[in-house]
């Protein structure tokens, strides 16, 4: 990130989210059986370097779209 003078604002759309040494925002969705709502709550993340979905073992869709849909998938069962 480019030094700045005091009062200027960094410009989102020249700042590069993954530039060298820049910090990586993960966006962490828990689902269980969510696939009415999982592809539009990751559309809605877009704006995170990255988005995980820790799901319970899902017996619907949700991980399969969940991955279209470019996410990350862990599973673990919720306790």
């Amino acid at each position: 990130m480019a030094p700045q003078s005091p009062g200027e604002q960094a410009n989102p759309q020249t700042e590069s989210r993954s530039s060298p040494g820049s910090q990586k925002l993960t966006a962490v969705i828990l689902t269980l059986n969510e696939e009415k709502h999982i592809a539009d709550c990751i559309r809605s993340l877009e704006w995170a370097d990255e988005t995980v979905v820790f799901d319970s073992f899902s017996q619907d869709n949700t991980v399969a779209l969940a991955e279209a849909a470019g996410a990350t998938v862990l599973q673990h069962p919720f306790q």
